[in-house]
């Protein structure tokens, strides 16, 4: 016997928001490495260019932004494997 759409549907809702709670907390570890790694001065510089720009807001969105500022500074050392889909 076949689910309803409904079922379907929640499955997705679901599975996003298990991606963006996983991109979140890859995200928040990306950034503590970062700023662990930097000077006060270069985390204050990703945190401006991330301000500035409110198109970015999602979790995933975050990531892959300091995936971004990571390879630019030669650090894709620090991002975690599961973020680049290792």
């Amino acid at each position: 016997m076949a689910r309803g759409k409904g079922a379907y549907e929640r499955y997705l809702r679901k599975r996003r928001r298990d991606e963006r709670l996983a991109a979140g907390r890859e995200a928040e570890v990306l950034a503590a490495r970062l700023q662990a790694h930097l000077g006060p001065e270069q985390w204050a510089m990703i945190e401006a260019k991330w301000e500035a720009r409110p198109d970015l807001y999602l979790p995933d969105q975050r990531r892959d932004f300091l995936i971004g500022e990571a390879t630019r500074l030669g650090m894709l050392d620090l991002a975690p494997l599961p973020a680049l889909g290792g």
